[in-house]
């Protein structure tokens, strides 16, 4: 059998480290999660199937350290054949016991001359959620099409994904410190005057405030005035949403609360996370 592909993953080396220089035709995955490790998140599955498939890559790593995320995962086409068709990622996070927590997946095909940035975060609002289904996945606690084309990714630039001594990075402490809570209304809309973030508190992690990416429709939040802001649809249901019994939510993982910092400019996809002391990364600051 003729592999369609092939991939080196970085693991356990922090922030600072694993980085991709291949500049040709490749697909770069970013792994990140809003989850604490290991008290939360313990052990991830990788697996990646191609065109016809077969399973080309399939690892279980134990997730021990904080600085394991965000790391990446290099694909690159072994030959024409690649070109055939789409590849699958499929992405399994597990807890205590092995119970799973967090899936994702995406389904995308290699697009000649580009090195495309796949962002595969694990994220709160995809905690226990229900299987959506073949070819579906959890996105900003919503069951969505796995299917990402060439044209809603960027191309993988370096300092993108990590941080880098005197670069640009988002400080979480620093940026959400003195954070106020806002009301949600049932348009999913919220004051947002002037510059600064938005973060929740989920009921999975109430002891750290979550922020949520600027811009970003599906998983954060947008801006739809100069005083307005508005939550993706998964995270609004969750926060408004009056149901108590979990099996009977939409978005299984409660968000509790919806709250504003202005100490910094927007965080945007663009721009990664400074790392913590313990090396973590993009999983909250203390609420």
């Amino acid at each position: 059998m003729k592999r369609a592909l092939t991939a080196g993953f970085c693991l356990g080396l922090g922030i600072l480290a694993c980085v991709v220089r291949d500049e040709s035709t490749q697909i770069t995955i970013a792994f990140a999660s809003e989850t604490a490790v290991p008290s939360e998140l313990d052990d991830l599955t990788v697996k990646i199937t191609d065109a016809r498939g077969s399973v080309t890559y399939l690892n279980d790593y134990e997730v021990r350290d904080p600085a394991f995320f965000p790391t990446t995962l290099a694909v690159v086409p072994a030959n024409d054949e690649s070109f055939e068709g789409p590849i699958r990622v499929e992405v399994e996070g597990r807890g205590a016991k092995g119970a799973v927590r967090l899936q994702r997946s995406a389904i995308l095909a290699y697009s000649k001359g580009r090195n495309l940035l796949l962002p595969m975060p694990l994220r709160m609002a995809c905690v226990n959620f229900p299987d959506c289904g073949a070819g579906r996945t959890c996105r900003g606690g919503q069951c969505v099409d796995a299917v990402v084309g060439d044209t809603e990714l960027r191309d993988f630039v370096e300092t993108e994904v990590f941080a880098r001594p005197g670069g640009a990075c988002f400080d979480e402490a620093a940026c959400l410190r003195g954070a106020e809570r806002v009301d949600v209304s049932a348009d999913c809309t919220f004051p947002m005057t002037g510059d600064g973030n938005v973060a929740l508190v989920w009921e999975a992690a109430p002891t750290r405030l979550l922020l949520l990416t600027a811009g970003d429709a599906q998983e954060g939040w947008t801006r739809q005035s100069p005083e307005r802001g508005q939550l993706s649809r998964g995270a609004c249901v969750s926060l408004l949403d009056p149901e108590t019994d979990v099996q009977k939510r939409e978005v299984p993982d409660r968000a509790l609360e919806a709250y504003v910092a202005d100490a910094c400019p927007e965080k945007t996809a663009a721009v990664p996370y400074c790392p913590a002391a313990d090396g973590h990364s993009g999983i909250g600051a203390a609420h």
